[in-house]
């Protein structure tokens, strides 16, 4: 779990955790951006991002949500 860490980004190691299949990281105010490299984490089912202003979410998902995906 890394909420409330006072993170400025997501580390890129995290991205080769092909298996991790939750990430929290809320509470991080400095996190802006989300690495695209994320999107390749299969396994990935929960993403906490409560708290964030993450400036790098395309429009349609903003709108309508993972369905757009």
């Amino acid at each position: 779990m890394l909420s409330d860490n006072q993170l400025e980004c997501v580390p890129q190691s995290l991205c080769r955790l092909h298996n991790l299949t939750e990430l929290y990281l809320s509470n991080n105010l400095g996190i802006r951006e989300l690495p695209a490299e994320l999107g390749q984490l299969s396994n990935l089912w929960q993403l906490d991002i409560e708290n964030l202003n993450i400036n790098n979410i395309p429009q349609a998902v903003r709108i309508e949500g993972t369905a757009s995906l």
